[in-house]
């Protein structure tokens, strides 16, 4: 029996170590390697690159290393098969490449594709500025809109004498416009809800605009302090009241005439069809402050909670921090835009690519992108500190803020400029900023009786 079982197991014994010294053949059928890394590029601005990473038939978590133009940037362990990776050291206008590599101790086994991306260009902070004062005693801008650089609204309340002692309707007026060369008061018929409600025709008093908004040059709404929505069609200014719009309404944005968003005091959000408003219901404890859009459809209002001493939740979990609140709906369907350690206050919401939004409030200016806050400045107060009220830009490089003390501020990418007239006591409630121009209008406080509180408008022009 033993002699057998020899016979047998050493053929198969030289079987096996034959196949060892044997070198590989050339026929021989290698097991297919289907792991893979694929690196995209998601976005690209000024500073940050945004990556995205994913893997294929890997064993994790494993080891990978980030390499930037060849060197390498940050070694990371993966626990899931892809992940986003921004880079935010980079300088401005400069060519990159990016590249992954799946590390096993010092080896290298697998690489991803080479990605190449260029950062975008700052823009010019080289702005000419020319600053108009409207009107007199108790003249004001409340909001402004470009047009174009030849034309641009500014409402309000204007008067050509003391408004609390010898005005009349003829001294008072509603709006200036802008045709590049110079201001002109204008008068635009307003609705009052006690004529309205006795169906009779708009009178002839011309009263304070809140708000207005552009869409085209032939398409402009605004909204009085009497409680009527305006309309320029391109040939004549229109005027109406709605019952369904009770509050004070502070800001419109809207992508067309049959699509308008109305926000206000008191929960109020409005939506505007094109032939009627609908109240998108919301607890009357919010003031809302501004609002903005965009073409795919999302809508966000930012505004306060009056009961800023507390923690304010209705049924639809909307949230609040420390008395501000932010709503974003889609359409007529609110949804929550839940936010990581917000600011304290909101006073202006903007963005150019919507999951990257533009605040300002009461502590500052900021952005907020990859679900995290970047301060771009702090509000302080005192006439040589910063101190943002609004917010309106053209891209994440051209971004224009105005605030108190005369101050008007431009972000271009990298930096913050600000230009402001030393001692001023302006202070700017609403900025535009449209291609090569910014407009800031508020009013001036004065130093004297004459002076006060006459509407002033800053014009800049990027050279």
């Amino acid at each position: 029996m033993k002699s057998r079982f020899l016979l047998v197991w050493l053929p198969i014994v030289m079987f096996f170590a034959g196949l060892s010294c044997q070198e590989p053949s050339e026929n021989a059928i290698a097991l297919p390697d289907n792991r893979s890394l694929s690196l995209t590029l998601t976005g690209i601005d000024v500073t940050t690159a945004s990556l995205s990473l994913e893997t294929k038939d890997l064993i994790l978590p494993a080891t990978f290393t980030l390499t930037r133009n060849g060197s390498i940037q940050d070694t990371f362990f993966l626990h899931r098969p892809d992940t986003s990776i921004y880079d935010s050291t980079l300088k401005a206008s400069t060519d990159y490449t990016w590249q992954i590599l799946l590390k096993k101790g010092d080896q290298t086994e697998k690489t991803s594709n080479v990605l190449a991306g260029r950062t975008l260009d700052t823009t010019s902070h080289n702005f000419t500025w020319r600053v108009d004062t409207l009107g007199y005693y108790l003249s004001i801008v409340r909001d402004v809109a470009i047009v174009n650089e030849n034309n641009i609204w500014a409402v309000g309340a204007f008067y050509k004498k003391h408004a609390d002692r010898d005005s009349t309707v003829a001294d008072r007026y509603n709006a200036a416009h802008w045709d590049g060369k110079t201001w002109t008061l204008k008068k635009i018929p307003t609705q009052d809800f006690s004529r309205f409600n006795n169906h009779l025709p708009p009178g002839n008093y011309p009263y304070e605009i809140n708000c207005i908004w552009v869409v085209d040059e032939n398409n402009i709404w605004g909204f009085s302090e009497a409680g009527s929505w305006v309309h320029f069609n391109g040939k004549e200014w229109k005027t109406n009241c709605d019952a369904n719009v009770w509050c004070n309404i502070l800001k419109i944005w809207g992508s067309s005439s049959s699509n308008l968003y109305f926000v206000g005091t008191n929960g109020g959000i409005f939506h505007y069809n094109g032939s009627s408003f609908t109240r998108i219901p919301y607890p009357d404890v919010v003031d809302f402050v501004d609002v903005w859009g965009d073409q795919e459809g999302v809508v966000r209002a930012v505004g306060n909670n009056k009961l800023r001493s507390q923690n304010y939740y209705n049924s639809e979990t909307f949230i609040i921090s420390s008395g501000s609140v932010i709503k974003e709906f889609t359409g007529l369907n609110r949804q929550v835009l839940e936010l990581k350690s917000p600011p304290d206050v909101f006073l202006s919401v903007w963005w150019k690519q919507s999951n990257q939004i533009w605040f300002q409030a009461d502590n500052g200016s900021h952005f907020y992108k990859n679900n995290k806050f970047r301060k771009i400045f702090s509000n302080d107060y005192g006439e040589e500190s910063n101190h943002g009220i609004f917010v309106r830009g053209n891209s994440n490089q051209d971004i224009a803020f105005c605030g108190v003390y005369g101050q008007v501020f431009h972000y271009n990418g990298s930096t913050v400029k600000k230009w402001r007239d030393p001692g001023s006591t302006v202070y700017y409630l609403k900025c535009d900023s449209k291609g090569n121009t910014i407009v800031a209008g508020g009013w001036d406080l004065g130093t004297t009786f004459d002076d006060q509180t006459r509407a002033v408008i800053t014009i800049g022009k990027r050279n």
